[in-house]
């Protein structure tokens, strides 16, 4: 017997989703080619400009990494709870959320690494709300 999740968790589930997919193809297309939303494919491009010895890349991937994760924990000393419920703090880590991706639009737009830190912060926010 399968569990059946409210209409509210699909469609946030869904939309949150789309926001992870579109910050992952601004990533790609926009500075350094990279995956934003998630952890792997970064620590694997970490370990890859480790054994190039390419610093510059070391420093900008140990960045993502540091800023996707303080995202992570600011999420969960927001929210406090494993459980999803309605009435939780969700909407101040989707306003927080909004405000580091409106704030990395112009510094993707300059190429400059901190668009990308603030996406990755961004990411982590919602992956931790949502996990």
């Amino acid at each position: 017997m399968g569990i059946q999740l409210p209409r509210w968790v699909w469609i946030g589930a869904i939309a949150l989703s789309c926001v992870a997919g579109m910050v992952n193809v601004v990533g790609f297309l926009g500075f350094e080619h990279q995956a934003i939303t998630h952890l792997t494919g970064t620590t694997s491009q970490l370990g890859m400009a480790l054994v190039q010895r390419d610093w510059r890349n070391v420093g900008h991937l140990w960045g993502v990494l540091i800023a996707f994760c303080l995202g992570a924990m600011l999420s969960g000393l927001i929210v406090q709870d494993a459980t999803l419920r309605l009435g939780r703090r969700y909407g101040v880590v989707l306003l927080l959320e909004s405000l580091l991706l409106l704030a990395a639009i112009p510094l993707f737009k300059q190429q400059q690494i901190w668009g990308a830190l603030a996406a990755a912060m961004a990411c982590g926010l919602q992956n931790a709300m949502a996990t």
